[in-house]
């Protein structure tokens, strides 16, 4: 933090000037977005840097923080501001994720993001995600089922190439649920960095002990 810059490093010498600087600006940065996240309902992490690049008169080449900047600060806020009803609404939705992974269960879906990481609100998605020979079949599950959805193709890096990435957008219990449809191949790169996959993920039974 800001406050540190004057503190002597263990090699004896001092912050570079600005160092302090840029760190300060990335943690306001980040704790601006995280507010806008866990107060106004922005959804999006970058949505919410950029919002509050805006907010603070920043230039939009400023230094930016990353995701996990993004996630600490908004934990740090939901811990002092929403530590009441925050939990209970991530309780809330992770039930009902259980009941669409349920509703799934024969494309063994995985659950992803806030939902599954403790940080979501009422503002957050249900996402998940599903590795499979033919995003067609999910297409037919839900024609046949009687779900309303909405789909859109996304180029994502899976390995070395980028590849179209189907993602489907349905409604349960007035909730929005998010499903990403990856192909069989993909699984082998999920521990990659910077690649899809990469990033903590829970199938039905593991979700199912986090309500016990």
């Amino acid at each position: 933090m800001v406050r540190d810059s004057h503190k002597r490093r263990k090699s004896g010498g001092s912050a570079p000037a600005g160092q302090s600087g840029r760190r300060g600006l990335r943690e306001e940065i980040a704790y601006r977005a995280a507010r806008l996240i866990a107060e106004e309902g922005l959804t999006d992490f970058a949505a919410a840097k950029k919002k509050a690049v805006r907010q603070m008169g920043e230039l939009e080449n400023a230094s930016l923080p990353d995701n996990h900047e993004i996630e600490a600060a908004l934990r740090t806020h939901q811990s002092l501001f929403q530590s009441y009803t925050q939990p209970e609404e991530c309780r809330a939705l992770r039930q009902i994720a259980v009941d669409v992974m349920r509703r799934l269960n024969h494309f063994s879906p995985w659950l992803i993001g806030s939902v599954l990481g403790g940080s979501a609100n009422r503002f957050s998605p249900i996402e998940l995600e599903i590795v499979g020979d033919d995003a067609k079949q999910l297409e037919m599950y839900f024609l046949n089922e009687g779900v309303l959805f909405d789909t859109r193709v996304a180029r994502t890096r899976v390995g070395d190439e980028m590849e179209d990435i189907s993602t489907y957008e349905i409604t349960f219990e007035e909730i929005p649920v998010v499903i990403a449809f990856y192909p069989q191949h993909a699984v082998r790169f999920a521990r990659r960095p910077r690649v899809s996959l990469a990033h903590a993920r829970a199938q039905l039974k593991t979700v199912e002990l986090l309500l016990v």
